[in-house]
């Protein structure tokens, strides 16, 4: 358990690298997708980002809130951690979005382009 403010506030450090970590690995999974694209393909991107993307990025919001709730009101740097743990919750609902949203896209767009396939 976290004995200072400090040490919550590494943590939400760290969790906002893995997001950025995530969305890289997102984004060259996609591009590599979109240099062959097929149905089958998209369709394979769309349920990893359900089973892979979208629950790690419930994973960090959960760490996320768990650590907010730890904040101590007493201590020195309270203000940051708050707002670095609202910064977590805010990149993790934008990442979440974006794994929904971006396949789904790609998948009209290609049936769009493709209606016979």
């Amino acid at each position: 358990m976290e004995k200072n403010n400090s040490e919550i506030i590494e943590k939400l450090k760290l969790i906002l690298k893995s997001m950025e970590r995530l969305r890289e690995s997102f984004r060259l999974e996609k591009e590599k997708v979109l240099e062959h694209p097929g149905f089958a393909e998209l369709e394979k991107l769309r349920e990893r980002s359900r089973f892979i993307y979208q629950m790690k990025v419930a994973e960090y919001l959960r760490d996320t809130k768990k650590l907010k709730i730890r904040i101590a009101h007493n201590q020195s740097q309270m203000e940051e951690a708050e707002d670095l743990a609202e910064l977590c919750r805010d990149e993790a609902m934008q990442l979440q979005a974006h794994f929904v949203s971006t396949p789904n896209r790609l998948i009209r767009v290609y049936r769009a382009e493709n209606p016979f396939d």
